[in-house]
């Protein structure tokens, strides 16, 4: 992880106020029609590491696993022993959290920012994250009725924020960096919301080389 426990020690200057120092770190995120790649082991692997050191400096820290059931095309993966590969690989889960429970909870989210004037439909009739330009990208809500009209990934992802925020003074995300895109629309919900998360986001890439990002 090279340098990267100097920029998660900034940590304990942020938490040193805060009624719950508590962290949940969610890593090794899957598809229910993935197979377990190298990838999911980098995100084990640094997950485990940035949760030892997290509890190493005292905090409370709670490990969670997310799997998307909804958005996958099946159902194939073997979770008994993907749950084992990455405790094997240090980072074992405290929580299970499938996309699927989070349904209702998108729901509300999407209801809340249509109450209160943050939404707009888009040609296709999706609901999205009202623009603030014209030429501003979409972040849809809700899909469009030829897509099912069900809650998408930014509201989704939104309510397991929420949910983590249940547990813990502090979310870390712990995701390879092609989710970074993904993860500033999520970002967007929350500020629309009116909910301030504080977040520590970590990247890596193929190679696993590590980011770290702040949002609090």
């Amino acid at each position: 992880m090279g340098g990267i426990e100097a920029k998660l020690e900034h940590i304990q200057s942020l938490v040193a106020g805060m009624e719950r120092p508590a962290v949940v770190v969610e890593a090794a995120h899957i598809y229910t029609d993935e197979q377990p790649t190298r990838k999911h082991e980098q995100g084990a692997e640094i997950g485990g590491r940035v949760a030892s050191f997290l509890a190493g400096m005292g905090l409370d820290v709670q490990r969670m696993l997310f799997v998307d059931d909804l958005n996958a095309h099946s159902q194939d993966l073997d979770l008994s022993s993907y749950q084992s590969m990455i405790s094997e690989r240090g980072f074992s889960p405290d929580v299970l959290i499938m996309e699927s429970t989070l349904q209702e909870d998108a729901d509300e989210i999407i209801r809340s920012l249509q109450d209160t004037g943050h939404t707009e439909t888009n040609k296709h009739g999706a609901i999205i994250l009202k623009k603030p330009y014209k030429r501003a990208k979409e972040i849809v809500l809700k899909k469009s009725p030829g897509r099912g009209e069900t809650a998408a990934c930014a509201a989704l992802d939104a309510a397991l924020y929420l949910k983590k925020r249940e547990g813990a003074g502090i979310s870390v995300t712990v995701l390879h960096e092609e989710w970074r895109e993904q993860q500033e629309d999520v970002r967007r919900v929350l500020e629309a919301l009116g909910v301030d998360i504080p977040v520590l986001e970590i990247y890596y890439d193929d190679e696993g080389e590590v980011e770290v990002e702040f949002d609090f």
